[in-house]
């Protein structure tokens, strides 16, 4: 059996709340795939679907924390999150989804300064496949939405949705600051930071 006909105009099933999101983009890749897919593992209601990663386009930066990421890995038994999730910055040094919390983060460079803000939660999916069920668990807004959060109002409006990780567009202060690995940050936990 060869490798499977992928169709060249394969559908977009994509579903998101922002059209701008760097959300991957899942492509059906056609009957035919399809066919061959479930001819191949015996099975007969499998599709073949492709993920197209596209880059950001509006500015938002997903930050979590090494915690969270080893907090996910400990309840689910997987490993490599942060590689399946693709956060842009990784904080190290607080507890897991300490995150949730934080309204802005700051870092400077000398005269050059730097925000992350405002800070949202990240909603990942409806929990489907590992390591969302794993989040679901824990993670969901309907879990969250019980905890006293700052976002405590945001997660009752999505209560079938699972979150990781906060989302922040960045604004530079001043100067040509750059975020390298070993910096320090300074995170705000109010609305309100000077």
């Amino acid at each position: 059996m060869g490798p499977p006909p992928l169709a060249s105009n394969a559908s977009s099933s994509r579903s998101t709340r922002d059209p701008d999101a760097s959300a991957p983009e899942d492509l059906d890749c056609g009957d035919e795939a399809a066919n061959w897919f479930n001819e191949a593992l015996g099975a007969t209601n499998l599709r073949l679907h492709r993920v197209v990663r596209k880059p950001s386009r509006n500015g938002n930066v997903l930050v979590t924390s090494d915690a969270s990421l080893e907090e996910l890995e400990r309840r689910s038994r997987l490993d490599q999150m942060a590689r399946q999730l693709q956060p842009n910055i990784i904080l190290t040094g607080c507890a897991a989804h300490a995150e949730d919390e934080w309204s802005v983060i700051e870092f400077r460079q000398g005269d050059a300064a730097a925000e992350l803000a405002p800070l949202q939660p990240v909603a990942r999916g409806k929990g489907a496949t590992d390591p969302m069920r794993t989040l679901s668990s824990y993670r969901s807004g309907r879990k969250l939405c019980e905890l006293p959060t700052r976002h405590r109002a945001h997660y009752a409006c999505h209560k079938g949705d699972v979150f990781f990780g906060q989302c922040g567009r960045s604004r530079v202060l001043s100067g040509h600051p750059r975020l390298r690995v070993k910096d320090t940050v300074k995170v705000y936990f109010d609305d309100y930071h000077q």
